[in-house]
C-alpha cells in the first residue's frame, strides 16, 4: 500500500498503522509488507496514526485478493504447450519485463504455444500485471545427434538406436516418428530419398537441426521376365534360372498393395493354370528398396483338343470351336472360327467340300498363338 505525501507517493511506514479485518489489532504500517495474511482475500484498514497532537485519522479500508500462484506454471516444449495455466493468467513471448509486449489469454490447464528458438516467456495474473513470472528464457535447441551406432536394414524393416539418445526419424520429408534410445523398431515404411534423425524436444530444449543417415537411392526397374502361357511357366528372370529365383519374391493375384510377398525360390512348384496375375520384384536388401514390380498375365488355355472335324459334312466342319480360335489348312493364312461349329474354307474363300488336297488342318488360340494343335490328320 503507498499513500501521497509531498507531491509523491511513499510505501506504507509507520506514519501510518493498519489493520486485517474489522476484528483485528492496529499494527505499525511498516509490518505490513511482512505480513503473511496480505497473500489471502482480506479487507485491510488503513489509518494515520495518532500523534501528541492529533488523533487518528479515520481508516480507509483496502480490499487484498489473493494473488494467483504462477511457480507451478511451465513449459513443455515437446508438447508444445505452457502447462499449468489457468483462463485469469496471460502470456507472452516478446515481453521484455512481464509488463510490456503483447499479451494473450490463456486457457485453463494447457495452453498450447509453437516454441521457437530463444524465445522468453512471461506469464502473469490477468487482472494483477505486477503479479508476473518469467518461465522460459532464451529457449535452445538440442544438439545435433551421432549417428555411428543407429543402424537400419531395409529388408526386414528395422531401425536399431544402439545409443542413450531419443531420437526421431524421417524418410523423403515425412512426418517424424520417435525412436528412443537403446530401442529397436519393426515395419518401418522405407522410401527413396533423404533418412534423417534428430534429437526430440524436450521440457525446457527444441527438437535439433536434423542429420541425414543416408540417401536411400529410388527402386530399380522391374525384372525382366520371360515366360510362357501356353505351358503356365516362367522361364527366367533378369536371365537368371530358378536355381537363383531366391534373389525375387512374387505374389500371385494380389487383393491389394500390402498383399504378402512369397520368396522366389519357391516360384517354380506354383500352379499357374488359370487366370491368374503373377508378380515379381527384386528383395530389398539391408540398403536397397525393392524394385518395381513386374506383371504378367496368365490367361487360361483354350480347351483345342476337344475341337472335332466332321468330314461328311457339306461344306467340312470343325466343332466345338470359339471365336477365340483360329485354324488354316495346309500352312496358308490363319482364318477367325466361330462359335459352335465353323464352316471351313479354300484359300481363295470358297467351301472347303473334301479333303482331296487336304495335307494338314490346324487350329490355334487366337491370344496364345503358340497353342496349336493339328486336326488333321
Amino acid at each position: 500500500i503507498y499513500y501521497f505525501e509531498n507531491s509523491s507517493w511513499h510505501i506504507l511506514d509507520d506514519k501510518y498503522e493498519y489493520k486485517i479485518g474489522s476484528t483485528g489489532n492496529w499494527q505499525l504500517g511498516s509490518n505490513l509488507n511482512k505480513d503473511e495474511n496480505r497473500n489471502e482475500n482480506v479487507l485491510v484498514y488503513v489509518r494515520k496514526k495518532a500523534t501528541s497532537s492529533e488523533l487518528a485519522s479515520n481508516p480507509t479500508s483496502v480490499n487484498f485478493t489473493k494473488n494467483i500462484e504462477l511457480n507451478n506454471v511451465k513449459i513443455n516444449v515437446a508438447e508444445n504447450a505452457i502447462l499449468g495455466t489457468k483462463s485469469t493468467m496471460e502470456y507472452s513471448t516478446n515481453s521484455t519485463d512481464g509488463l510490456d509486449g503483447n499479451w494473450k489469454i490463456c486457457n485453463e490447464g494447457k495452453t498450447t504455444l509453437e516454441f521457437g528458438q530463444g524465445m522468453n516467456i512471461w506469464v502473469r495474473e490477468k487482472s494483477k500485471p505486477l503479479n508476473k513470472l518469467k518461465i522460459a528464457e532464451n529457449i535452445q535447441k538440442e544438439n545435433k545427434p551421432t549417428l555411428e551406432y543407429v543402424y537400419y536394414n531395409i529388408a526386414t524393416g528395422k531401425i536399431s538406436n544402439q545409443t542413450n539418445q531419443n531420437l526421431e526419424y524421417r524418410i523423403n520429408n515425412g512426418a517424424w516418428q520417435k525412436i528412443y534410445g537403446n530401442t529397436d523398431i519393426y515395419e518401418v515404411k522405407f522410401d527413396w530419398g533423404r533418412f534423417e534423425f534428430r534429437k526430440i524436444a524436450t521440457e525446457n530444449t527444441l527438437a535439433s537441426n536434423p542429420v541425414l543417415k543416408v540417401n536411400i537411392k529410388a527402386p530399380l526397374s522391374a525384372p525382366t521376365i520371360e515366360y510362357d502361357d501356353v505351358k503356365n511357366t516362367v522361364k527366367s528372370i533378369n536371365g537368371k534360372t530358378a536355381s537363383e529365383w531366391n534373389l525375387f519374391e512374387y505374389r500371385i493375384n494380389p487383393i491389394n498393395k500390402e498383399s504378402p510377398w512369397i520368396s522366389g525360390e519357391l516360384l517354380a512348384g506354383e500352379d499357374l493354370n488359370g487366370d491368374k496375375l503373377l508378380e515379381i520384384r527384386a528383395k530389398a536388401t539391408w540398403d536397397t528398396l525393392a524394385s518395381k514390380i513386374g506383371q504378367i498375365h496368365f490367361t487360361p488355355n483354350l480347351p483345342l483338343e476337344a475341337v472335332s472335324l466332321s468330314i461328311h459334312t457339306t461344306p467340312i466342319e470343325l466343332n466345338g470351336t470359339t471365336d477365340g480360335m483360329q485354324y488354316r489348312i495346309n500352312d496358308t493364312d490363319w482364318k477367325d472360327c466361330a462359335n459352335g461349329n465353323t464352316q471351313l474354307k479354300r484359300r481363295d474363300g470358297s467351301d472347303l467340300n473334301d479333303m482331296l488336297d487336304v495335307k494338314k488342318i490346324e487350329i490355334r488360340d487366337k491370344n496364345q498363338t503358340s497353342n496349336i494343335i493339328t486336326i488333321w490328320p
